[in-house]
């Protein structure tokens, strides 16, 4: 782990007291514990992509570091191995499939400390599949020779614009060109002073590049020279979202999401208060959008007013959410892609036949990509 030079072991508890601990529950079990645990009503305390996923973090950075490595899929075991694919934005059907490998046998089952592990854009595919970056030309439809190593840590997202590919690992931003692969350590967030907050370290990009860190600090970085200007904005920050005017902070611990103005990184109006929890936050140029993944609800909040406009019900487990193309797109793990019209809030569900992890659209193709878990064919 990073910074450690000594080994490090961990111990499985199997009894205590004399009593034999219980086994793991199954994945639909752990699902519906995790709901009794975290209800919609009761999340704010706790924001749930902070200490709740600690645990689950340590545990995915231990098997990343590892147990990644496996074999690339064989003919026989592909329809197990992970995949990245190309779906129609009409009818949702799969039209181009890239392998990744890893059979499902090994795989992590869950990737709640990757905000968004997939984006696209800049002229290609990009998978946040940590250690590395995984760089899928989209034309030729095949992984690019070579792989970018980025690091684990316990927060990581991909996120494209500005010319280059961005991803913030714990507390580092790399940059990445996209037509050599070579990362650069663009910027690192200051270590927080006193007692580490729960929530974890954002990152948001449009004509400039956002960090938000965990003590309530938001830096400007400007993409060509490096510059860079910060602020205390008096609340935690657990997401940001840049529409065209503005800069949105999420504070799940209050409930609210903060208007900043994208230069000063001064509030620009009041706070907009939601109903629900904050687990993603992603912008437009005219409507910011909250996904509860708690109870599989999307919020729609007008960017100019700050008035929510409505909302949407999609799947039981998103997963994850873009916005893009004229509509909302939202993976989840029963399977399919849900599709949001940004003018009249309907849904349109696409089964795809493989849980979701991630969700990209690339506005200037016209395409969408999505990464599942195990691998769809095309015309599947």
């Amino acid at each position: 782990m990073k910074g450690l030079e000594e080994d490090l072991r961990l111990f499985l508890v199997t009894r205590v007291d004399g009593t034999d601990v219980a086994p793991p529950l199954e994945a639909d079990q752990a699902a519906e514990r995790r709901r009794e645990i975290f209800p919609a009503a009761e999340k704010r305390g706790v924001p749930i992509g902070g200490l709740a996923a600690g645990f689950v973090a340590v545990i995915a950075i231990v098997w990343l570091l590892f147990g990644r490595e496996a074999p690339s899929p064989g003919d026989g075991d592909r329809g197990l191995a992970e995949s990245v694919a190309r779906i129609d934005v009409e009818t949702g059907r799969v039209d181009a499939t890239v392998f990744i490998g890893a059979p499902g046998g090994d795989r992590l089952e869950d990737l709640s400390f990757i905000d968004h592990p997939i984006a696209v854009g800049e002229g290609g595919v990009w998978l946040l599949r940590p250690p590395s970056l995984i760089h899928i030309d989209p034309l030729h439809e095949e992984i690019r020779s070579g792989t970018i190593e980025v690091g684990a840590a316990f927060d990581q997202t991909v996120v494209t614009g500005a010319g280059s590919v961005w991803v913030l690992t714990d507390r580092t931003v790399h940059r990445i060109h996209p037509g050599t692969d070579v990362p650069e350590e663009f910027f690192v967030l200051p270590a927080p002073g006193g007692v580490v907050a729960a929530n974890r370290p954002s990152l948001a990009v449009g004509d400039a590049v956002w960090v938000g860190g965990t003590d309530g600090i938001v830096f400007r970085l400007d993409p060509r020279t490096g510059t860079r200007e910060q602020r205390d904005v008096g609340s935690t920050v657990d997401g940001l979202a840049a529409t065209q005017h503005s800069l949105w902070v999420a504070d799940s611990f209050a409930g609210e999401v903060i208007p900043l103005d994208p230069l000063s990184l001064r509030p620009g109006r009041e706070r907009v208060e939601i109903d629900g929890n904050i687990d993603q936050i992603v912008g437009s140029d005219t409507d910011v959008w909250i996904l509860d993944q708690q109870v599989g609800v999307v919020t729609q909040i007008d960017a100019v007013s700050g008035t929510e406009r409505g909302s949407a019900r999609v799947g039981h487990e998103p997963t994850d959410m873009v916005v893009g193309l004229g509509a909302v797109w939202v993976g989840d793990r029963d399977g399919s892609v849900y599709r949001i019209d940004t003018s009249t809030l309907a849904v349109q569900a696409f089964p795809i036949g493989a849980e979701v992890f991630g969700v990209g659209v690339d506005e200037a193709a016209g395409t969408v990509w999505v990464y599942l878990g195990r691998t769809v064919r095309a015309g599947g």
